[in-house]
């Protein structure tokens, strides 16, 4: 049996509806939400159970709403959060670009020039 629990419900919007392909994942310890609207609850989620300091090696478990007793996926939790869905394969999730050191936060330096700076004709 997995360390930690998630419990996957259908999304639903402020009326009521049903998100399609949306769902949204509680802890089932103390139904805190960790993904909302989500297309891969068990990824989403394990990436905010390590924003929220859980260990890496901790497997988190995937259960749905109307059957809570059956874990229909499972991962070690910084496993899971390396992982995007793509279609119906799992690729490995991109980081995020980062500026290099060695560039200047304000960019390049041009000269705009204005038009008192023209030259008249």
């Amino acid at each position: 049996m997995p360390d930690t629990i998630i419990v996957v419900s259908p999304a639903l919007d402020e009326t009521g509806k049903r998100h399609h392909d949306r769902f949204d994942a509680y802890l089932q310890s103390d139904l805190t939400l960790v993904a909302r609207k989500s297309r891969q609850p068990l990824l989403d989620s394990s990436r905010e159970l390590l924003r929220l300091g859980y260990d890496p090696t901790v497997t988190v478990g995937m259960v749905w709403s109307h059957n809570p007793t059956k874990v229909t996926l499972k991962a070690p939790i910084g496993v899971a959060a390396q992982y995007d869905t793509m279609g119906e394969r799992f690729v490995r999730r991109k980081e995020p670009v980062q500026a290099s050191p060695m560039s200047k936060p304000d960019g390049p330096k041009t000269q705009h020039r204005t038009r008192s700076s023209i030259p008249a004709k």
